[in-house]
């Protein structure tokens, strides 16, 4: 619960904890490492796979040249001889030297095996091996070998097949026969293993074709394609080590075979007997087996190592754990409120316990310790701290590191710091730098523009994306022409984020924006309003930085008066609520008036249609017609003929025309207010809403006003035009005229005859509309166009995505004021104003071919190596980007036009090309005599025409034929099989800037078509082409402007490269550079194509941060020699920005990353960071010291003797210098062992230990002899100084997002499609991977499942799940995090297309289960797409799973699908001769002789716990709960926090008292808002996944808290009816009248906001998980804690809080009050009838825990004793000594000791 003044007590106690260690004690410190399940890999093998992600023929170099120097080292060394590590570290950098000589290579290749970057995938090699030979060995420990049985291992074996060989002469016999076979072997005897398709596998290379296959002939056996199918040799796989002494061998057969290309050859580098890795001179067992470290400090050994004796007589070890690195470690001060005890008393002699939380520890230097500490004078001290840390970090020498030292140790430098001073240049700097951010804080990371989320990066993801980004840079290097600055800009262009509208075309999956508008009298479209010119707006700010300025200065949209918000709604406003279309019109309406009176600066236009059933003008003669019409008539007061929608459009048309839009509005306004209002029906208190159309004579009255003030207005105008006088002194004009002219107009739009001008105005604008291709209703929002039936498809509706894009052109124009690309000046550059710049890229025309369908795809135009093979017909004119000179600039826009000019067709798309280069530079359509608007943009393109691939027999033609191989091989054989082969009704394609556009003789494509698409896609790569063209450079050459500040709002300079050159502008040179342009613009619209098919890379593009350049707020760092900012930017080919504040969370987990990829990377990775404090702090940003476990590996330098270590702190390394170990110490060792390490911490404070780990791990305790939840350095025994502890990462995570997709021959009008937009997501389905099983979430579709590397089986779980859903055949599962191996793969071969980067599920007999390989440190993040069976189209996956349930898992415990989400769940030991062995997971847990006592029903009971006191306190809960229910129990605990020396008690205890128990846990979705303290955690953990935490088959549970003894049966509370609601609480007591001022919830906010309701006790609750689940409450919960989270005050007591919140949309049942009593708040008179009694806190006394117990619960003395002592009878049988007790413990039992009068001993 939240107290009024805790922030200042607890900022004064944490204050007074920040003292430094005393000359006179010894620092005493915390080393924590991190093991995995697998065992260590050996680094050499992890080298070669570093090198098969480079190239495939870079993995085979480095392969034939380690086995080529196989016997350069002495095969006797000493495993254990100092100089082991150096000499075989020297020989893998000279190999790897060997086979790269980029310098680049070496520093990724060092930095990737100091953090074991391909550990994963060799462990995914070792278990696809384990899988295919049963005898592999598969632990992390080695079965003893001898002399005789080390010559039977066997280190190389080859698989096809069934047949394997293991050795050389086995292996060439298998050969003979697998080439002898008939080239129709089953594909089923050629599979190479049960993952055959694995794409990490290792291909020998095979030799190319002596020729390519003619295009229609047929080379291949079998498929018959026209387009050269091959037949594929027979796959045999290698599964061996280099270095074995039989890898020679095999390799050179089975690469002696591939090269003749008898056979493939596949290796999987496995090592599959450790002895393996030991042979020759044993250097693959560096890093594994025993060989990792060199030096004392690196030396930890798992706990399962073993050691022996080879046949050298060497010793030699078993594979320990793999120690990884890449995770932080935080110790944060515990705070102390409710402590048990006086934790800051001598080392275990006190016993008195103290409630008033203060320590004696004072920080020196402050007031603290002269007695002077005010609460007012510490929160003057600390406001500042964010400021004096950005003063420190610009001044240092090495800024990155003073802010990794700042925040990893700010406890201890916080006293210190608040007293820098800070200067008025960083002040006004961060001030400047805040304003324009709206706030302080940790803000953005990104790597070459491409944002990357900020809590979820770490050092695994970011080296695969450096690495990809390398991959990706190297394709476009290969691009003639290009320079590396430009190849820098072009890495930097990103997909625009789904939705967004970063890009001048908007988001990627926009249409293009259309501009209808021509601003002329006779105009069809005409705005009601105009906000740079009207009146009503002329206090509005006229500066385009209102967008920013005002962002932070209120609530609804920047009041700007500028034109940059314009919508045009074209709409059909007819009678009635049945048609959709109408509904969705009138709605339209109504609500752009609406915002319109509530002053959103939007300009507004309508077009109304009319009805489009009725009669046309002209054919009102028709008597059929009319009397049609007639029957149509609802409205007696229309003219008979005209329906409401036509006569409304005719009455707008009449006012737009003749007086403008404003008068058009009006009448629109008055119209749409006559409407009918309505009441829902049963709900007095829903709004009223309008319905159906008004009446015609509403409408009439309606049109007279307007028109009446517009006929008064013209006059106006007229006189003043005609005397110049003002309107003022015009006459008033005679209501008779008015009158008459309003009788005429009405008749007129009355009339049915072709004379109506009214009905010739509406003609008018819809073929206007019809002629651009816009169709009502519809909307356009900036000239973005969307339909009804496009909102419908978005699961929208008109309304709802016009304001969508309204916000996002807001934010767009926003992000454009940032980075200069929009300023006052450009806006008033066009004669349109800002409407202008709006649609500075709009096309006048929707042509049909600038849809995008799901063939679309790109091509990379790679200009012809023969350049005689076709010409262009055009070069681009002159451009308007020149010199002025009239000289011509290379085009940039190239189009190839693929048609046969013999056939009809085909010479008409020939001829619209060449139109489409003769054509005016003037608009589509535009009105002759507008001379005064500026010209559309008309980018310089140049066209090819080339013949198709001929079909059948080769073409005669020469040329012509080479021009088919050509286009061919441009868009692939895929492509052109499916549009030339196998189409016959194709006319041609056109390729413009990589985009494939398919035209069929159906279509007709014209002039205006390809200049629609020309000025597309120009727009779509704009930036692309800038990037080639121009460079941004200074004529002065002056260097110190680009090092000061960029004025805000200002644009680059960009000169046009050659400027100074004048053979850069010569004919030639103009052709290459177009080639140039051409082939890396259409490389980049493939590589965007590819990110938007896999969803890999559409995360948006980071704004030019270049505003926020300040040398007093910001750095660039590229390595420690403190180079000139400017040069390290421009010699990096990878920047790393971010926007941090250096006091956050976020700094100090991102900033040790930083450091170390600039170390290592160095000078191509450079770090620039723009600081952004928080300002006027209000309390401590930091509580806590960090440490990050970085890696330690070091490559020996060249030439080096001896350890060959590398001096960390000026050596090099063959690469950048790299830092020493600054993020831990000690720094004098090289290390395979990393870990983090804190050299010295406070000793009397209590810390709690939190380890933060990547997202994909799932990460528990292993080895721990004290309390990680109260860690105090003072307890450590003498002589000890150091606290050890190992955590162990127990599965990567396989996550992503479930979807439902309709099958292929659903009924898509099926109401459960129609229903849904988007697609719903299956919640509720089960699935699998191995025995692991979770449910997907409704939020997202959201799932997660644990898995350790290798090649797994993900499965829809067989039941109610499978006989619903099956995967769907096309994406069933998609890869989201797709590496630039594949894209490279997918942007050089576009036969590759997605499939490579795409999994998708391939039909199979078993349509419910699909492969997925985890081989990173970054699980998988897959999006699962599920299909419904035929029949289940309807079908609920939760309806009947109860009835299913009941049926088929009765017999079968619910552990064994479940598997305790790390698989099969653990019980008891079947009997104490386990007791001290290693323990193995159990199958069974129904063991125990005890449990034959119960009978009936299991009850299921849930709690959480963590550190000793709480651990003991729940082992007395299940004690207490055994002994009073008579049903069988079974317990489920969270496992996150569990201790070791706990979850090693679990099975004693569960044994001893006949009980069932599983382990389970979940990690916390990235999508959900974290909580950071620990606390806090565990209380979000017994609420928002309860969903998800347990089996479906799970009905119930019952949560019990740790500190509560249960009293009764739990069966009572386990029967008891919830009425309906989803779980039941114990209400608050009311009978302790002495808390009364402490019950917060009967004042204040939560008297109103729970209106009589109950506020419940979260201590106790059962849970009806069937209706849980039913009702979707776990994600009501989780959207509700999402939105109060975002109130750091809010959810004090967030499980407490959060469901009594949630009573209206969740519901409680309150349970009797007797069910729960706490002396807290119930009276002691009705504690009798308590049936669980639970220790709850008392905010009053703040009484330790512990003190109160035997005082409180009689009986908890004798549950403690028993307890206690089964606990150190098993502990001295587990470790053999002494059960530990921790200062805490051991006080708060000779406290209670001393209370009770009880000897301390017997305690």
């Amino acid at each position: 619960m939240r107290w009024p003044s805790m922030t200042r007590i607890v900022a004064i106690a944490l204050a007074c904890a920040f003292a430094s260690v005393s000359a006179t004690d010894v620092p005493k410190g915390v080393r924590v490492t991190l093991t995995t399940e697998w065992p260590a890999t050996s680094v050499v093998l992890e080298t070669a796979e570093f090198f098969a992600d480079e190239s495939d023929d870079a993995y085979w170099r480095f392969v034939e040249l380690w086995v080529a120097t196989a016997g350069s080292v002495d095969a006797k060394v000493d495993f254990d001889a100092p100089d082991f590590f150096a000499t075989c570290a020297s020989r893998l950098a000279d190999a790897a030297r060997s086979t790269t000589n980029s310098t680049l290579s070496m520093g990724v290749l060092e930095l990737s095996l100091g953090v074991r970057r391909y550990s994963p995938r060799l462990e995914m090699f070792r278990t696809l091996a384990a899988t295919e030979f049963g005898d592999v060995d598969t632990s992390s420990s080695v079965i003893g070998f001898d002399d005789a049985g080390d010559k039977k291992k066997k280190c190389c074996r080859a698989k096809f097949g069934d047949a394997t060989a293991s050795d050389v002469g086995t292996l060439e016999t298998m050969l003979r026969d697998v080439t002898g076979l008939n080239t129709s072997v089953e594909p089923e005897k050629r599979r190479c293993s049960i993952y055959h398709e694995s794409k990490f596998d290792h291909v020998y290379p095979a030799p190319a074709p002596a020729t390519a296959p003619e295009f229609g002939n047929d080379p291949g056996v079998g498929t018959g394609s026209g387009f050269g199918a091959q037949k594929t040799p027979p796959t045999v796989t290698l599964y061996a080590s280099l270095g074995s002494d039989c890898f020679g061998g095999f390799h050179e057969t089975l690469a002696r075979f591939a090269k003749n290309a008898s056979v493939v050859y596949v290796h999987r580098p496995v090592v599959l007997e450790s002895q393996c890795a030991y042979q020759a001179d044993g250097c693959v067992a560096l890093g594994a087996f025993g060989a990792s470290d060199h030096g004392a400090h690196g030396k930890h050994r798992g706990d399962d190592e073993v050691t022996q004796k080879s046949e050298k007589g060497l010793e030699r070890k078993s594979a320990p754990r793999l120690a990884a690195a890449g995770f932080g470690v935080e110790m944060a001060i515990k705070n102390m409120e409710y402590k048990a005890v006086d934790d800051s008393g001598g080392g275990g002699g006190s016993d008195k316990a103290s409630g008033d939380g203060s320590d004696k520890d004072s920080v020196p230097g402050s007031d603290t310790e002269h007695g002077k500490e005010t609460p007012e004078a510490h929160l003057l001290e600390v406001k500042n701290l964010g400021l004096q840390a950005t003063q420190r970090v610009v001044d240092s020498a090495d800024p990155l590191q003073a802010m990794i030292d700042l925040s990893f140790n700010f406890p201890e430098i916080a006293p210190a710091l608040s007293h820098t001073t800070v200067d008025d240049l960083t002040r006004s700097a961060v001030m400047e730098n805040t304003q324009k951010l709206s706030g302080g804080g940790s803000l953005v990371l990104s790597l070459n523009g491409e944002p990357l989320e900020m809590d979820v990066v770490n050092i695994f993801v970011l080296l695969d994306r450096i690495c990809d980004e390398l991959k990706i840079a190297s394709v476009f290097r290969d691009v003639d022409g290009l320079d590396s600055l430009a190849v820098k800009k072009l890495l930097r262009l990103r997909m625009p984020a789904q939705g967004s509208s970063g890009s001048s075309s908007g988001g990627h999956d926009d249409p293009p924006r259309l501009d209808i508008v021509l601003f002329t009298e006779t105009a069809p479209v005409k705005f009601g309003n105009d906000v740079e010119k009207d009146g009503a707006y002329k206090k509005w700010d006229k500066s385009v930085t209102g967008l920013v300025s005002q962002t932070t200065q209120r609530n609804g949209p920047p009041q700007v008066r500028r034109n940059l918000l314009n919508i045009i709604a074209v709409v059909r406003l007819g009678g009635g609520d049945v048609d959709p279309n109408t509904r969705a019109s009138w709605a339209f309406v109504d609500a752009l008036g609406q915002a319109s009176e509530q002053g959103i600066g939007a300009r507004v236009a309508h077009v109304l249609l009319p009805d489009d059933s009725e009669v046309e003008v002209g054919d009102a003669q028709n008597a059929n017609h009319a009397s049609a019409a007639n029957t149509r008539q609802t409205d007696p007061s229309l003219p008979p003929g005209v329906s409401i929608a036509t006569a409304m459009a005719r009455a707008h048309a009449v006012l737009a025309r003749r007086f403008g839009g404003r008068y058009a509005m009006l009448f629109l306004k008055d119209a749409n207010e006559a409407r009918p209002v309505q009441r829902e029906a049963g709900n007095p208190f829903a709004p009223p809403s309008r319905s159906g159309a008004p009446r015609w004579s509403d409408c009439e009255r309606a049109f007279a006003k307007a028109h009446k003030r517009g006929f008064r207005a013209r006059a106006k105008y007229e006189f003043k035009k005609k005397t110049g006088k003002d309107k003022k002194h015009a006459p008033n004009v005679d209501d008779d005229a008015v009158a008459k002219d309003l009788a005429v107009t009405l008749g007129d739009i009355a009339d049915l005859t072709a004379s109506s001008s009214a009905a010739k105005y509406v003609t008018d604008a819809t073929t206007f509309l019809e002629r651009r291709g816009v169709e009502g209703p519809a909307g356009l929002v900036n000239g973005l166009y969307f339909t009804a039936q496009h909102a419908q498809a978005m699961g929208a509706d008109l309304t709802s995505l016009a304001f969508h894009y309204a916000q996002r052109e807001l934010d767009a124009a926003a992000r454009a004021v940032f980075s200069g690309e929009l300023t006052d000046e450009l806006a008033d550059a066009d004669p349109r104003g800002a409407y202008g710049w709006a649609h500075r890229n709009a096309v006048t025309k929707r042509s049909a071919f600038l849809e995008k369908s799901r063939d679309t795809t790109y091509v990379v135009m790679k200009p012809p190596a023969d350049n005689t093979l076709f010409a262009y017909l055009g070069d681009g004119g002159t451009s308007r980007t020149g010199d002025g000179d009239g000289t011509k600039v290379w085009p940039g826009v190239t189009a190839w036009v693929v048609a046969d000019a013999g056939t009809e067709s085909g010479a008409a798309l020939i001829a619209a090309a060449r139109g489409f280069l003769a054509r005016d530079d003037a608009a589509i359509d535009r009105d002759a005599s507008q001379t005064d608007l500026p010209k559309p943009n008309s980018p310089s393109a140049r066209v090819a025409v080339l013949h198709p691939p001929t079909e059948g027999a080769p073409c005669s033609n020469a040329l012509l034929a080479k021009q088919g191989k050509f286009v061919v091989n441009t868009i692939g054989q895929n492509l052109a099989q499916r549009v030339f082969e196998k189409n016959t009704n194709v006319t041609g394609l056109v390729i413009i800037n990589g985009r494939v556009v398919e035209v069929y003789n159906s279509q007709n494509m014209d002039a205006d078509d390809i200049a629609a698409l020309v000025s597309f896609e120009a727009t779509a790569r704009g930036d692309a082409i800038a990037a080639v063209r121009f460079v941004d450079v200074d004529d002065t050459g002056d260097t110190e402007k680009t090092k000061g500040k960029k004025p805000w709002g200002k644009k680059e300079t960009w000169k046009p490269r050659g400027k100074k050159d004048s053979k850069a502008r010569s004919p030639s040179t103009r052709t290459q550079m177009a080639d140039t342009c051409m082939h890396a613009v259409s490389l980049v619209a493939r590589r965007h194509f590819l990110h938007e098919k896999t969803g890999a890379g559409a995360k948006g593009q980071v704004v030019d941060l270049q505003f926020l350049e300040s040398r007093r707020a910001s750095f660039v760092s590229s390595d420690s020699s403190g180079s000139d900012e400017t040069q390290t930017q421009e010699a990096a080919l990878i920047t790393l920005e971010a926007v941090l504040d250096p006091l956050s969370p976020e700094a100090r987990r991102v900033a040790p990353v930083l450091k170390i990829l600039r170390d290592a990377l160095a000078p191509h990775v450079c770090v620039r960071v723009i600081l952004n404090p928080k300002l006027n702090l209000e309390k401590l940003p930091l509580n806590s010291f960090y440490r990050y476990a970085e890696p330690g590996f070091r490559f020996p330098k060249s030439g080096s003797a001896g350890t060959g270590v590398t001096d960390p702190k000026n050596g090099k390394t063959g690469t950048a210098p790299r830092s020493g170990n600054t993020l831990n110490t000690p720094t004098d060792e090289n290390t395979l062992t990393p870990h983090a390490f804190f050299a010295s911490l406070p000793t009397k404070q209590t810390l709690t230990a939190h380890l933060d780990v990547p997202e994909q791990w799932l990460v528990t305790t292993a080895i721990a002899a004290y309390d990680l939840d109260n860690v105090r350095l003072e307890d450590l025994p003498v002589g000890e100084n150091v606290m050890t502890a190992e955590y162990r990462l127990e599965a990567l995570l396989v996550t992503g997002h479930c979807s439902e997709t309709p099958a292929a021959d659903a009924d898509q009008s099926n109401a459960q499609y129609t229903r849904h937009n988007p697609p719903p997501s299956p919640r509720g389905t089960q699935l699998l991977i191995d025995t692991s099983g979770t449910i997907v979430m409704s939020n997202l579709g959201y799932f997660q499942l644990p898995t350790l590397p290798g090649a797994r089986t993900l499965r829809i779980r067989e039941g109610r799940s499978a006989e619903v859903y099956r995967f769907a055949t096309s994406g069933g599962l998609l890869d989201l995090d797709v590496g630039a191996d594949s894209l490279v793969k997918a942007l050089l071969d576009v036969d590759a297309g997605v499939e490579t980067v795409e999994e998708t599920a391939t039909p199979t007999a078993d349509d419910s289960a699909v492969s997925v390989v985890v081989a990173s440190w970054n699980g998988r993040v897959v999006r699962v797409a599920l299909t419904k069976r035929k029949g289940m189209e309807l079908e609920d996956v939760l309806e009947e799973a109860a009835a299913w349930s009941d049926k088929r898992e009765a017999k079968r415990p619910t552990h064994r699908w479940f598997g305790s989400f790390f698989g099969p769940g653990k019980g008891a030991p079947k009997n104490d001769e386990n007791l001290g062995a290693e323990k193995e997971e159990e199958t069974s847990v129904d063991i125990s002789p005890q449990k034959q006592k119960y009978a009936g029903d299991t009850i299921h009971v849930f709690s959480v716990a963590s550190g000793h006191l709480y651990e003991r306190f729940l082992k007395i809960m299940m004690l207490s709960v055994r002994r009073n229910t008579n049903n069988p129990v079974k317990f489920w605990f969270i496992k996150n926090w569990l201790s070791p020396r706990f979850k090693d008690f679990l099975p004693h205890i569960a044994l001893q008292y006949g009980f069932e128990y599983e382990l389970v846990t979940y990690k916390w979705p990235t999508w959900l808002r974290r909580q950071t303290e620990k606390q806090r955690i565990i209380w979000a953990y017994k609420l928002l996944f309860l969903d998800v935490l347990f089996p479906l088959t799970l009905d119930k549970i019952i949560f019990v808290d740790a500190d509560q003894v249960v009293r009764a049966d739990l069966k009572e509370l386990w029967d008891m009816d919830l009425h309906g609601a989803p779980y039941a609480y114990t209400p608050m007591c009311d009978n302790n009248k002495e808390m009364e001022g402490y019950r917060f919830w009967k004042t204040g906010f939560w008297k109103n906001h729970l209106r009589g309701k109950p506020y419940h006790i979260s201590a106790l609750y059962v849970v009806d998980l069937k209706r849980f689940r039913k009702t979707a409450a776990g994600d009501q919960l989780r959207v509700i804690y999402e939105q109060l989270s975002q109130d750091p005050n809010s959810l004090a007591n967030l499980d407490q809080d959060l469901p009594n919140y949630a009573q209206l949309q969740v519901p409680i049942f309150s349970l009797p009050q007797n069910w729960l009593w706490c002396e807290s708040w119930c009276g002691n008179e009705t504690k009798a009838n308590a049936k669980t009694i639970d220790l709850c806190n008392n905010p009053m006394t703040k009484e330790p825990k512990l003190l109160g117990a035997a005082r409180i619960v009689k009986e908890w003395p004798g549950l403690d004793n028993e307890v206690r002592h089964f606990t150190a009878d098993v502990e001295r049988r587990l470790y053999g000594g002494k059960q530990f007790l921790s200062h805490q413990e051991r006080v708060a039992r000779n406290a209670a000791a001393a209370a009770s009068g009880d000897s301390k001993d017997e305690l």
